[in-house]
């Protein structure tokens, strides 16, 4: 579709800076999306409902006679705690719920979870941002994803599979979770080994040649002993065409994925468990059109670049309980690389191709824990935390103008403690106060591809981050809560830049800080089958590290302030046995204050990119006691800029899934699509010179069918 005159999609470029608000735009495109929406829930509603209502609903349990929501225990504040019980913002789906609304791949989160934005840069490399806060995308990554309680440094983790739950935590979580956690945290809680052996085989294809096959084994091993196993081996063909080397296949990607888990449970106090997660991906990096020319799933690169990566990562978790304290240790290790490679011009000639960009993490983490087991009254957790981390960085630019590269390494060295008390000043008026000491050092090694110039910096940063929540619960169902915390972002260097001169005026960035304040109610109403959470919050941040491209490469420096103030809501409604309704609510304003370092001139007053005005999502969840089920949900997606010049606008979107099908003892059926209304949509774009825009679009309409056995 062209972008230009009444033909204009949902892509706005804009011819500088400044970006006029459309007149009128707003309400038309509000009835627009508003019955595009309606339209579709009326529809699976009324089928709901003429089936008869018989079945009891996944999330819904019977207490003496009444139908009630399932209570959904989460870890999030490192303890075991109901999520309506946590006073803070989260947003948690178990392992049905997430296979019904089809979410595979983390990228389908921001459809359920307000506020919550991101950027995929590449096939299988996405970022992601809270509340504004990582929108400003730069080469150095932001690591904020947890898998059983570790975070690991790749990029390959947002494919979901044999998952137990997740939790998606935004508000600054960094007095418990230390670094880069100043705006939330993803926890991805993989499944137990189970009692008794049991077997699962699923599969799936849909369009695009787009294939999917999971499996699981588990069991007892004596009785001390359980073990659990999971692959995945998922692969497209993509949906992009390259017209310059008549490819259909452009941007194919292709991953392997395992996890093994080994249970020891010698007593009753006692258990200990072993975890090792391996993944491997390839394929190409050519899923980008250059929007300037109106392009939007045809490519016209010369080079159809590179998308690989790898995982290895192993841990081991201890848990002890004394009686009135339990001991929970987690020593983890992991080994991963990412390597990538790209046409930044997305045309024909060869101006600039990023021809081979690599990283690889060797990182070591111990992570030791002491907390109380008590339920009331003073509890309290205190911790010590410690890292070890090699990466190294090789980059290779090619260009009309010669050619250049480095080679460069961090090592990282550091340590922090942490506590927590949480005390009841009186009936229903409790007080948690944490903090975290953070300490890192990080020393930097730079050489040109020639080994002619080097650079060697090291520099040492310390952060307390203190964090306060007071909660004040009515009865068991309603609370209130304002928190305030601190948060940042560590400190980094630009590893990737290839010119001395650049390394030299600036290599070091240091660490961002955020001040977060928040309030909300969370509440369970009409007999606990309806649950209504909503928050507000302001985030301060001062030493923003922001980015420029300069020859074709992100550079960070830090030259900003800025601010984002919002509200967030989410309602689950247990309507009936089988029927589920539910909702979620963002809006979102984040704007630099200062920004002065940028080569288009001062950015104050922008908005931070790839962060949504506001979202609005609704879905219906339906089970039938015979087997059939049916899930149907949309979100409309407000506007958001690309980049920090505001150059490139992506107008609001509305994204809509559907699925039906037929669940038995031990198999199941269904069908499904994906973006129902086939929007063109925006995940990432930027600039790399006059009329060379390259973007990436989202996944564009797609139809499946999904089975699976158990045994």
């Amino acid at each position: 579709m062209s972008i230009f005159g009444s033909s204009v999609s949902n892509l706005e470029i804009l011819p500088n800076v400044a970006c006029p608000n459309e007149k009128g735009g707003f309400m038309k495109a509000l009835k627009k999306q508003y019955w595009k929406t309606a339209m579709i829930l009326t529809v699976i509603f009324i089928f709901a409902a003429s089936q008869g209502i018989a079945a009891e609903a996944v999330n819904g349990t019977q207490s003496e006679g009444l139908l009630q929501l399932k209570p959904f225990k989460v870890s999030a504040r490192k303890s075991e705690q109901d999520a309506q019980d946590v006073s803070a913002s989260i947003s948690a789906f178990d392992g049905p719920e997430l296979s019904e609304l089809g979410v595979t791949n983390l990228t389908n989160l921001p459809m359920f979870v307000p506020n919550l934005g991101f950027q995929q840069i590449g096939t299988h490399y996405t970022e992601f941002n809270y509340r504004g806060i990582g929108g400003v995308t730069t080469m150095g990554k932001t690591w904020n994803i947890n898998v059983d309680g570790v975070t690991i440094p790749y990029v390959g983790l947002d494919t979901l599979f044999d998952v137990e739950r997740i939790e998606v935590m935004r508000g600054g979580q960094g007095a418990l979770y230390g670094r880069n956690t100043h705006a939330g945290v993803i926890n991805i809680i993989t499944r137990s080994p189970s009692e008794e052996n049991t077997g699962e085989l699923e599969g799936a294809y849909s369009s695009f040649n787009s294939r999917r096959v999971t499996g699981t084994v588990s069991g007892p091993l004596g009785e001390e002993f359980k073990y659990r196993l999971a692959f995945q081996h998922r692969a497209s063909d993509g949906w992009m065409k390259n017209e310059v080397t008549n490819d259909d296949r452009s941007d194919w990607g292709d991953q392997v994925s395992g996890h093994g888990r080994l249970y020891y449970k010698p007593n009753d106090d006692t258990d200990v468990t072993f975890s090792l997660i391996a993944d491997t991906y390839a394929g190409n990096n050519d899923g980008w059109a250059n929007i300037a020319t109106g392009n939007t799933f045809k490519s016209t690169s010369d080079f159809k670049g590179k998308d690989d990566g790898g995982l290895l990562s192993g841990q081991v978790t201890l848990n002890h309980d004394f009686g009135e304290s339990k001991l929970t240790s987690i020593s983890a290790f992991s080994n991963s690389r990412y390597i990538t490679g790209v046409d930044m011009d997305v045309s024909p000639m060869p101006m600039i191709n990023l021809n081979d960009y690599k990283e690889t993490y060797n990182t070591f983490t111990q992570e030791v824990r002491l907390a109380s087991t008590e339920t009331e009254g003073l509890r309290w957790m205190t911790g010590m935390f410690m890292i070890s981390e090699h990466t190294d960085f090789s980059t290779n630019v090619e260009s009309m103008m010669g050619d250049a590269g480095s080679k460069s390494s961090v090592k990282t060295i550091g340590g922090a403690w942490f506590g927590q008390l949480v005390y009841e000043i009186f009936d229903g008026l409790e007080l948690d106060a944490s903090l975290r000491l953070d300490v890192e050092q990080r020393a930097f090694d730079w050489e040109d591809a020639n080994s002619s110039k080097t650079h060697s910096e090291t520099h040492t940063w310390f952060a307390p981050m203190p964090s306060a929540t007071l909660t004040y619960a009515f009865n068991d169902n309603h609370r209130i809560y304002g928190s305030v915390s601190r948060g940042y972002r560590t400190g980094d260097y630009n590893a990737n830049e290839v010119h001395a001169s650049t390394i030299k005026q600036k290599c070091v960035v240091n660490p961002e800080y955020t001040l977060t304040y928040e309030a909300g109610y969370k509440g369970l109403t009409f007999d606990k089958r309806l649950s209504f959470n909503t928050s507000i919050f302001y985030i301060d941040w001062t030493d923003m590290q922001v980015s420029s491209i300069i020859d074709g490469l992100q550079v960070r420096d830090n030259a900003g302030k800025a601010h984002s103030y919002g509200f967030e809501a989410d309602v689950n409604w247990l309507a009936a046995k089988g029927l589920n309704l539910f909702g979620n609510v963002g809006w979102l304003n984040a704007e630099f204050d200062e920004y002065d370092g940028h080569p288009a001139g001062d950015l104050k007053g922008n908005k931070i990119p790839n962060t949504n005005e506001y979202s609005v999502g609704a879905g219906v969840m339906y089970h039938h006691d015979s087997g059939f089920f049916g899930t149907v949900a949309a979100t409309w997606f407000g506007p958001k800029y690309m980049e920090s010049t505001n150059t490139i606008k992506q107008n609001s979107y509305t994204l809509a899934n559907a699925k039906i099908g037929y669940r038995a003892e031990n198999w199941n059926l269904a069908v499904f699509a994906d973006n129902i209304l086939d929007e063109e949509y925006l995940v990432r774009a930027y600039q790399t010179g006059p009329g060379l825009e390259p973007g990436r679009y989202g996944k564009p309409r797609s139809f499946g069918i999904e089975g699976g056995l158990n045994f």
